[in-house]
């Protein structure tokens, strides 16, 4: 009888540490999904002053032009470009001018870089 007991403890125990497990697992992955990291592309080496600012992704086109221009110590031009307008954009590079693609809730979809 005293096998039988020791086998059904065991049993518990792993129920409950598998489940302690999984609860931690879905506490942390909840935890990264709130802070929404944005990994920093290496392109443009990743300063703040030049770009990109993949810190705008989410939030509202006007904190993030608030954003670009606190970080900027250049003159630039930014525009906040709606989805009506993307077809009406020129494809010219302007390293003085910074595009903040939104859509139609004003929230930033692509991260900013300077020039396009």
């Amino acid at each position: 009888m005293g096998g039988s007991s020791t086998f059904i403890i065991s049993i518990v125990l792993l129920f409950v540490g598998t489940l302690a497990a999984i609860i931690q697992l879905k506490s942390r992955s909840r935890t990264a999904e709130s802070a929404n990291i944005v990994p920093l592309p290496m392109i443009g080496g990743g300063s703040l002053k030049r770009g990109p600012w993949p810190g705008c992704l989410g939030i509202s086109g006007s904190e993030c032009s608030d954003l670009i221009t606190s970080y900027t110590e250049l003159e630039i031009q930014i525009d906040i470009v709606t989805p009506e307008m993307v077809e009406l954009l020129a494809d010219d590079f302007d390293v003085h001018r910074v595009r903040i693609f939104v859509d139609d809730d004003a929230i930033v979809t692509k991260i900013p870089v300077r020039g396009n």
